[in-house]
């Protein structure tokens, strides 16, 4: 949601961010490897809460080079029904994108992932939460509302807790699609302030 747009050289554009992370997949932190059943949290493949997201971007643009930063947070739901609890999560960026032509974008970012431990039963996780710091370039396509893009995360620093499997680099193809909502100054439909609502 965009409460504050702006096209003019230099004045920033504000973007808010609300969502949540379903409940969906096993949360189940035990596992049966043929040896007996064993407490596993880190493999589960949910959250099993409902984890609120929050988040805020600002672009100052110019011509055709702008600038941003953003942050994001996801809240933990609390503990899940099998007695683990995912450690809240912060996000932080910082961009400059150049437009290449009409329909294309590059930017280059750089942002920082960081969690605490996550607790199972009440006691901390030792080998979950961490420093994450990326260098991602990407390219975007765009037709209408509707943006393609392709991005690249490599790691410049990476401190995890304990023994974490880590990646060398992640490949991201995002697909969004953008709707203009216009109002009055009377509130009925019509011409008027438009924001902008996009979903990934």
């Amino acid at each position: 949601f965009t409460p504050i747009e702006s096209k003019q050289p230099g004045t920033p554009a504000v973007t808010t961010t609300f969502g949540v992370r379903l409940p969906t997949g096993s949360s189940q932190p035990d596992h049966d490897w043929g040896t007996g059943i064993s407490r596993d949290p880190v493999l589960q493949t949910s959250a099993g809460t409902l984890d609120p997201i929050m988040g805020v971007a600002v672009m100052i643009p110019w011509p055709r080079t702008s600038v941003y930063a953003n942050g994001l947070v996801r809240l933990s739901g609390g503990q899940n029904v099998h007695g683990y609890r995912f450690a809240t999560e912060y996000q932080a960026g910082l961009g400059v994108l150049r437009t290449l032509s009409e329909r294309t974008e590059f930017s280059l970012a750089g942002y920082g992932i960081f969690t605490g431990h996550d607790r199972d039963l009440g006691k901390d996780v030792a080998n979950t939460g961490g420093s994450w710091i990326y260098l991602t370039p990407r390219l975007t396509l765009r037709a209408g509302l509707v943006d393609a893009a392709l991005s690249v995360q490599l790691p410049v620093y990476q401190r995890v807790n304990a023994s974490q499997l880590v990646s060398d680099y992640v490949f991201s193809l995002s697909l969004t699609c953008g709707f203009n909502l216009k109002r009055s100054a009377s509130g009925t439909s019509g011409e008027g302030h438009a924001n902008r609502i996009s979903g990934v």
